[in-house]
């Protein structure tokens, strides 16, 4: 009878251990899921913060701008073609 209680002791007393190691692992992934989560928002929002500043760069507006005044471009009045090889 008491070899009976022993056994039965030692299978609950491992199986409590088993059933703590899961718990643990799975609060574990948990909170790395959770960090996870947290950092996908931030690069998220980061991109689309870079995504506006890339599309105000590329404006046809402001590259003309920029050629006008700071590198003293103008639109030129004639535009003349020449065709290779024409005599």
């Amino acid at each position: 009878m008491l070899k009976k209680v022993i056994t039965i002791l030692i299978i609950v007393t491992l199986m409590s251990i088993i059933h703590l190691s899961i718990n643990t692992k799975t609060i574990k992934q948990s909170y790395e899921i959770a960090k996870l989560k947290q950092k996908f928002e931030k690069l998220y929002s980061e991109n689309r913060y870079l995504r506006s500043e890339v599309a105000k760069k590329e404006s046809l507006e402001r590259i003309e701008k920029i050629a006008r005044e700071k590198l003293n471009m103008v639109e030129p009045k004639d535009i003349i073609y020449i065709r290779k090889g024409a005599k």
